[in-house]
């Protein structure tokens, strides 16, 4: 395996490193410690790494893994050393070509970056990130970026951003917090998500509030009475909280949540959402349907509370599930149950856990709960049963015999909501 190091190149140059012959069997790890100018590598056909330690203020390095199983390292997790991704505006384009490519990627406070991925839609490729121990991580998600901004309270900030174009494809995306009080604010996401929380108090909010569309940068959104919330998960998410009190603020999932509080004490909020009226005079409540929200609660003091709408809600809840009012959720290992609301809610309890701690706060005197009925009244929740079926497929060749009627595997299909 050849290393080869990049400790400086020309100011304001170009400096091109490779390609490599198609023929040459080498396995590469080209490191690059700092540039004056813009870079561009390109790799060889097998499986290359590529460390980008610096760059300098202004400066793109463009890196092409072409063939093999390529790895994009960008800075460094140990603090000792002084090679870490410089302060300003510095770019790195990545295609990892062919192969199962990956970027690890490491965000640090106050450093501004810009990872884009481009032209890489094949192969198994994922992208991890790592927030260094610093001041705190506030990390934002979309559909097409994940973003480490340095002042979430300013109206402009910084940040650190991975971005991925529509050429490229990222099927996995893992998430490392440190040791602060860090924030994950889940706007969308790009890829199948995976979070891992730090020893501190971690917040997560799935779904977001806006007051417009003006914010919104070709996101979609959703018109409630309370204002426009965005779709929360194109993907599904994993996420440990790990150490430490952390807090889950779920408003809007169209996809699974499965979220995992570890120890500590840890509590899971819910938000029921109501559609805007439509112009058809339309009566019944419009719920905004959320995909399924797995919680377990781990060791300590855990707690799921519900939170309604303006409409009378109906609920129901069993000692493993809450539903109702457009909500599906599933828990485990909990210590307090709750919800409130705006209006008059129904609530029906069904052999709850006699080892959960029912608190049901409401403002309104009206609320009534029922327990253990006879019949249940219809709720509004996600259809959890799924489906199950075999897609078979039949090949037609009119003008060639050796093709017409070739055996081909059907498909297993598994639905998990209609």
């Amino acid at each position: 395996r050849h290393q080869f190091d990049i400790h400086s190149t020309a100011p304001e140059s170009f400096t091109l490193v490779g390609p490599y012959d198609a023929g040459d069997e080498y396995y590469r790890d080209i490191y690059v410690h700092n540039t004056q100018g813009n870079i561009e590598i390109a790799g060889g056909e097998n499986n290359d790494g590529f460390y980008v330690y610096d760059l300098g203020e202004g400066k793109e390095a463009t890196i092409f893994g072409k063939g093999g199983d390529d790895t994009l390292w960008v800075g460094r997790i140990d603090n000792s050393t002084d090679e870490q991704i410089d302060a300003m505006a510095s770019t790195i384009r990545w295609s990892g070509g062919g192969g199962n490519d990956s970027i690890d990627a490491v965000f640090e406070a106050a450093k501004k970056i810009d990872i884009e991925i481009f032209d890489d839609a094949r192969g198994i490729n994922t992208a991890t990130i790592t927030c260094v121990d610093s001041p705190k991580c506030v990390i934002w998600s979309r559909e097409s970026f994940i973003a480490s901004v340095h002042n979430m309270s300013g109206l402009i900030s910084t940040l650190s951003k991975m971005s991925v174009r529509d050429s490229a494809y990222v099927h996995a995306a893992f998430l490392r917090l440190n040791g602060e009080e860090n924030e994950v604010h889940f706007d969308d996401t790009l890829a199948v998500f995976d979070v891992i929380g730090g020893p501190g108090n971690d917040n997560f909010y799935i779904g977001r509030e806006y007051n417009s569309t003006e914010l919104s940068q070709d996101m979609l959104l959703t018109n409630t009475v309370n204002g426009y919330i965005s779709k929360g998960n194109s993907h599904p998410i994993t996420i440990n909280g790990n150490f430490g009190d952390d807090e889950f603020l779920v408003l809007h999932n169209t996809q699974v949540l499965d979220l995992n509080g570890d120890s500590g004490n840890d509590k899971l909020e819910v938000r029921s959402q109501l559609a805007t009226p439509d112009m058809t005079g339309m009566q019944l409540p419009d719920y905004i349907v959320n995909s399924l929200v797995d919680f377990n609660g781990g060791t300590g003091d855990d707690s799921v509370f519900v939170a309604g709408t303006v409409a009378n809600d109906s609920y129901v809840a069993t000692s493993s599930e809450f539903r109702g009012a457009g909500l599906s959720i599933k828990y485990k290992s909990i210590e307090q149950l709750g919800s409130t609301s705006e209006e008059s809610d129904k609530l029906t309890l069904l052999a709850t856990d006699p080892s959960q701690v029912s608190n049901l706060f409401n403002d309104s005197p009206k609320i009534p709960d029922v327990i253990n009925p006879l019949q249940v009244d219809p709720i509004i929740s996600k259809n959890l049963k799924g489906h199950k079926g075999i897609i078979e497929h039949q090949v037609l060749a009119l003008n060639d015999t050796g093709y017409s009627g070739l055996y081909v595997e059907g498909t297993t299909v598994n639905v998990l909501d209609n």
